[in-house]
């Protein structure tokens, strides 16, 4: 368990966040996270990522999916936009708040 010292901000009052949960969990400046308060207890939990669907989403699974039979000796990983830095970077979108 961490002990975290409130500090105020502004109007409102802070608590830190230790650094390796942050990188573990994904988190940065500005990402949203869901606090929950049961009697003397808050809980913050990492908030959920907003997913976008499309019927697009079925053809780069099929196509993921054949890349195994066309080029079995090298590894392929899947990318999503919305999480992978390196595809956001590539969009022109690196930095971008995706929480």
């Amino acid at each position: 368990m961490a002990i975290a010292s409130l500090r105020k901000a502004g109007g409102s009052v802070m608590v830190t966040v230790p650094p390796l949960y942050l990188k573990e969990h994904g988190l940065t400046v500005g990402s949203t996270v869901e606090l929950e308060v049961k009697g003397d207890k808050l809980t913050i939990t990492p908030g959920k990522k907003k997913l976008i669907l499309s019927g697009f989403h079925e053809a780069a699974l099929a196509a993921f999916a054949i890349q195994h039979h066309l080029f079995p000796e090298k590894r392929q990983f899947l990318q999503y936009t919305t999480t992978s830095p390196i595809m956001q970077k590539r969009l022109g979108v690196a930095g971008a708040d995706t929480h």
